[in-house]
């Protein structure tokens, strides 16, 4: 059970989540989860709107930020002790206490319905990665949101998604979802509509099934792997390092090919001259250079702390140069004579 109290805009503008001592129930009603008789506490929730005309004490407020619209914060009290002990096959995950984001529309809206591609996530591996889950954790509380996930530890993001997604299906209007995996060439595989409670069951699924469809080179080692164009509409890191090899977090998760060096030559028109990911190739050319726009590239490394995604490469003037420059670098080649490039 959830009892939700409307007040008026605090100081804070944050959203509580209260868990008073535990109340003997058979089951929790809400469609995103179904518990097994035993002690469960009831959820005491306190909304609050933060509008963007007033100031919210005790929040700094950064310049390079772009203006991120109204959001309402649900506030994650510690689980209890009880609710772990009762039912530790369905709760895995250590207790918090941070604030989770939703954009302030969506949480006053009558229903939402999802909509993600479900796919192997660029810097970590969990049951949930890119998908609906995320969206819920992430994408609804809009920069905010990404910003309040991506400043914790990046060893806990598979936690992070999980337990901000399942807060949001606690404690908003979330009817379900649609989930898309594409095949390698980013064509519709299979669409999927899900239940409220069939995203906690059937999501992490899905995900086995994207491994399978995604793109894979088949070779598993060169010595030059060129990349036509990097773009957010492509991956978030610019190029989908399991495809690449190229993580962004290499200590948290693994895959793709491994080249030892890297040449980007451009960059798609999508993303307006955000060229994210740019850090992770060794060589690129001056027409990516003077296509990237650092007040488009520079706030997204703010909001996910992975700065060295935005460090420029060694830039040559055209494509040619650029590949003579990484042919010629490549000591570790296995045959001087003969480099291997994709």
């Amino acid at each position: 059970e959830i009892v939700l109290q409307l007040g008026a805009l605090g100081q804070d503008g944050e959203v509580h989540i209260f868990h008073p001592p535990p109340l003997r129930c058979q089951q929790r009603h809400h469609p995103s989860q179904q518990v097994q008789a035993g002690d469960v506490p009831v959820r005491r929730v306190r909304i609050r709107e933060m509008l963007p005309n007033v100031p919210q004490g005790r929040r700094a407020q950064q310049g390079i930020h772009q203006g991120v619209g109204h959001h309402v914060r649900v506030r994650m009290a510690q689980q209890s002790q009880m609710m772990r002990d009762v039912h530790p096959a369905q709760n895995q995950l250590p207790a918090r206490h941070q604030p989770v984001y939703i954009d302030k529309y969506a949480s006053e809206a009558d229903g939402i319905i999802l909509y993600n591609r479900i796919k192997p996530h660029t810097s970590f591996r969990g049951p949930y990665e890119s998908g609906l889950m995320k969206m819920m954790a992430i994408g609804l509380g809009k920069q905010k949101g990404a910003e309040s996930i991506h400043h914790q530890s990046p060893a806990i993001m598979h936690e992070l998604v999980e337990e901000y997604g399942r807060t949001i299906l606690e404690n908003c209007p979330i009817l379900g979802g649609i989930a898309v995996i594409e095949n390698a060439y980013d064509e519709t595989y299979l669409i999927k509509g899900l239940s409220a409670a069939e995203i906690i069951t059937e999501e992490p699924k899905l995900k086995e099934i994207s491994y399978k469809t995604i793109a894979h080179l088949l070779f598993d080692k060169c010595d030059v792997l060129v990349v036509d164009k990097i773009g957010k509409n492509i991956s978030g890191d610019g190029m989908d390092p399991n495809v690449s090899g190229r993580f962004v977090q290499p200590k948290y998760c693994s895959g793709g090919i491994d080249a030892e060096k890297v040449v980007i030559l451009d960059i798609t028109d999508e993303p307006h001259g955000n060229a994210q990911g740019i850090g992770l190739a060794e060589v690129t050319t001056r027409r990516l250079v003077n296509r990237m726009k650092l007040e488009m590239t520079y706030p997204t490394g703010v909001t996910n702390t992975f700065l060295h995604l935005m460090k420029i490469p060694m830039i040559m003037d055209n494509d040619r140069e650029a590949l003579q420059l990484a042919l010629m670098c490549c000591p570790d080649a296995e045959d001087q004579n003969n480099i291997k490039m994709i």
